[in-house]
């Protein structure tokens, strides 16, 4: 997770990060891939 961070909160990437979380968020599968890194 530690390692996910700067990717996760680059500016470039943030948008992308949180599109992909909306839009998965309800079937939960980006917040398991998450916390289970």
């Amino acid at each position: 997770m530690n390692v996910f961070l700067p990717w996760m909160f680059h500016e470039q990437n943030i948008t992308v990060f949180f599109n992909a979380f909306y839009r998965n968020r309800n079937a939960g599968k980006i917040n398991f891939w998450l916390f289970e890194k």
